[in-house]
């Protein structure tokens, strides 16, 4: 399975989550995200079998993914291995200026993370995250 489960809205940031794939490619990082994996049978079982099998849970946060009921419940999976202390890293990536506060679920689940910077979501600021999970990752 893929090391990093990319949780995106896809209609505000499906190119984002494609070019973060494509780097994280690149690096030698394997990589899921809804729009580029329905050929792998049932929608919602293939979403929780990714996440249940990632390494790195990687949210890439705008405020439609804050609203977003499927990103909320992509969270939720991942939040309860965390809880659960499963071997996963949750990494909220943002992208437009926005707060999981937004979302008192999504900020309840991301309260005790990071959040990486990514406005804009220009190269630069992918590659730092490229890095960061890499690092995370110890490849």
């Amino acid at each position: 399975m893929a090391d990093v489960f990319i949780s995106y809205s896809m209609e505000t940031a499906s190119e984002i989550a494609r070019d973060i794939a494509d780097a994280l490619q690149a690096r030698g990082i394997s990589c899921w995200y809804a729009g580029k994996h329905e050929e792998i049978g049932e929608y919602a079982e293939a979403i929780v079998t990714a996440i249940e099998n990632c390494r790195v849970f990687l949210l890439v946060m705008n405020r439609a993914a804050i609203r977003s009921f499927h990103v909320k419940t992509e969270t939720a999976f991942a939040f309860r291995r965390l809880n659960n202390d499963e071997n996963i890293i949750l990494v909220p990536f943002r992208v437009e200026d926005c707060s999981p506060t937004e979302n008192k679920a999504l900020d309840y689940y991301l309260i005790l993370q990071d959040i990486v910077d990514g406005c804009p979501p220009d190269a630069e600021h992918i590659q730092g995250l490229i890095h960061r999970l890499a690092t995370a990752l110890k490849v």
